[in-house]
């Protein structure tokens, strides 16, 4: 008999194809009264199967008396409620490393985007200016300073990208790491010395709209945000006007705050690159996170180790 997952939010196809193939896979998205459709299904759900598009309450988590795991697709988990996760012991796996590559090549195109003004080139050209005006010069890279917002695994990939480009590395985070950079106590102090500021930290209550007017007004009119790492982290009102006042020269998120639906003011705003959310979105990456969490389903099953679990405590 298949075990029974439960699944919150549409996944990525191939996963949600390789899920219904092993489990019996219920969708309360497709429920039309949810809280009724859990009622009747929810003794059965030992395991959900997760994205950062699933919001996993804790509405829905007592609903699950018996849920013993959630397979995490990627590796934000703000979506998730890990206070009733925690107290409930529930397992908890997710997709570290094999998206960092992906994440930081989009970091790096961000950087490279904003310093080069390559949006606003392209709509230069594509309006017909270019037989009759000439286009603002951009930003060299070298011997600029990336300021990185939490030195993990993403970060490491962001800076070894940054040094290529012949740039200065400096970090902030909750504790100094071992590699040869810089190092900020406070988040104040990096933008202050920063160039860009690249944000590759955890989403979270922690870290909820860290970067606000004041870390805006440090990073300086010739500074630069680069966001990669979750909406919640930056106060958009904030952004927004040190946008469109100049505050800070430009910013590159491939992350806002309400996905998939940006605020007005956030658009049309011409020293702001915004990507729909496409860090880890390359098919080698994507296939990457499918095997792993299937791995991690597969691991819990047999009674085995998770093979990356998140370490709650």
């Amino acid at each position: 008999m298949k075990k029974s997952i439960l699944i919150v939010k549409p996944l990525m196809p191939a996963l949600r194809t390789a899920l219904g193939e092993l489990y019996d896979v219920h969708e309360l998205y497709q429920a039309e009264d949810k809280t009724a459709y859990l009622q009747s299904i929810g003794g059965q759900i030992e395991v959900i199967a997760s994205s950062a598009w699933s919001p996993i309450s804790r509405d829905i988590l007592r609903a699950l008396p018996n849920l013993k795991m959630i397979a995490n697709f990627g590796v934000g988990l703000d979506h998730i409620d890990l206070d009733f996760v925690r107290e409930k012991k529930i397992l908890l796996s997710y997709t570290p490393d094999v998206l960092n590559d992906a994440v930081a090549d989009v970091a790096l195109a961000l950087i490279l985007a904003t310093a080069r003004r390559i949006t606003e080139a392209h709509s230069f050209v594509q309006a017909g200016k270019w037989p009759t005006s000439s286009f603002p010069l951009g930003k060299d890279l070298r011997q600029k300073t990336a300021g990185i917002v939490g030195l993990g695994r993403l970060g490491k990939a962001v800076a070894k990208r940054c040094e290529a480009f012949g740039m200065k590395i400096a970090y902030q985070g909750p504790r100094r790491k071992s590699e040869p950079y810089t190092y900020y106590e406070s988040l104040r102090d990096l933008a202050l010395a920063s160039d860009f500021l690249i944000l590759t930290l955890p989403g979270g209550k922690e870290t909820y709209r860290v970067v606000n007017a004041d870390i805006l007004k440090c990073l300086g009119a010739n500074g630069y945000l680069i966001n990669v790492s979750r909406g919640s982290v930056v106060d958009e009102s904030a952004l927004i006007e040190a946008l469109k006042t100049k505050i800070i020269a430009g910013a590159g998120l491939d992350v806002i705050e309400n996905e998939p639906r940006p605020r007005e003011d956030l658009l049309g705003i011409c020293n702001l690159v915004l990507l729909p959310h496409i860090g880890s979105a390359t098919e080698e990456t994507r296939g990457a996170m499918k095997d792993l969490v299937l791995a991690n389903l597969q691991a819990y099953f047999a009674g085995q180790p998770l093979l990356t679990p998140v370490d709650l405590q």
